[in-house]
């Protein structure tokens, strides 16, 4: 009895092994397959990154009061490991004191790269909107600091500041000043996208002046907005949808006021240079154009992922 009850337990279990297959197949069917981990997606985007950074004909013996940082990582955002770029373009303002300048910029770009970092690393969950607030309010950190190291120093330091953040295919842009940032896109051409915040600007704005002329006022540095003028500062933040192939430049004015707009784009829409190619270029055009000034360049293109 005891043997004949075990052969058919045996005989049941074979059963149900041998019918396990098509009970998976009639569940799932045969072609579909279980979507995958977050952890196991590829990072959906890769940014390729060059940089300049030039003192200028104008301004030997340095120093350059120009600084820029170009930083590519990971974040969590959205409760998703996403890639992330930072990249800052300062311009430091003195008056006539170059040592100045480098201190305004330098001290400017270090505060908003710690409260930006600490909050891309940070304990707390960070959405979309969390984002542009997180380069807002960095940028308002740094201008307290130079504010207040100005005031200790008895000394007047500004710096223009751009600063631009790229979580996946969003790009969050802001600025205080005159340093730019420009997309080029294929089908539109170059964008300006951020607002310089200089008085022959707002001439131009007011129609008293054209592009062009505010290119050679001689006002065309003297900002209504800097950082580090004033206790608190209005700061101006961009979003932008990139596509493949976009390319976006963040420079100083030492490169945008001696290079006219059809020339900037002549050169980010060639093909076949890289990020790196085309700063280089710019900086040499730059030079060949006078450049007077601190010259600084970071080109970000969009670039499709290849296996």
């Amino acid at each position: 009895m005891k043997e004949q009850l075990q052969s058919k337990n045996e005989a049941s279990l074979l059963a149900h092994l041998q019918a396990f297959p098509a009970l998976v197949r009639q569940l799932t069917g045969p072609e579909r397959r279980s979507p995958p981990r977050r952890w196991q997606r590829d990072l959906p985007l890769r940014l390729e990154v060059g940089t300049a950074w030039h003192l200028g004909e104008g301004r030997r013996p340095g120093p350059n009061g120009d600084r820029l940082v170009a930083l590519q990582g990971t974040c969590v955002c959205n409760e998703r490991l996403l890639p992330f770029g930072l990249f800052i373009v300062a311009d430091g303002l003195g008056l006539g004191n170059r040592a100045d300048d480098l201190k305004a910029s330098a001290l400017a770009v270090q505060a908003l790269l710690h409260f930006v970092l600490l909050g891309l690393a940070g304990y707390r969950q960070l959405n979309e909107e969390q984002l542009p607030k997180l380069l807002v309010e960095g940028i308002r950190r740094a201008n307290q600091t130079v504010y207040l190291r100005s005031i200790e120093e008895c000394t007047y330091m500004v710096t223009a500041l751009t600063v631009g953040l790229i979580v996946e295919l969003t790009a969050y842009i802001a600025n205080v000043g005159n340093s730019r940032a420009y997309r080029y896109r294929e089908r539109e051409g170059l964008v300006q996208i951020t607002r310089d915040h200089s008085l022959a600007a707002r001439m131009v704005e007011t129609s008293v002046l054209t592009p062009q002329e505010a290119q050679r006022h001689p006002e065309r540095r003297q900002l209504y907005r800097g950082l580090g003028s004033k206790a608190t500062v209005d700061v101006e933040c961009f979003k932008l949808n990139l596509q493949v192939d976009d390319r976006l430049l963040f420079c100083s004015d030492g490169l945008w006021e001696v290079i006219h707009d059809a020339q900037l784009q002549e050169l980010l829409c060639l093909p076949g240079l890289s990020s790196a190619e085309i700063c280089n270029q710019l900086v040499g055009l730059a030079l060949d154009s006078g450049g007077l000034d601190n010259i600084s360049a970071i080109v970000v293109q969009v670039a499709p992922i290849t296996a």
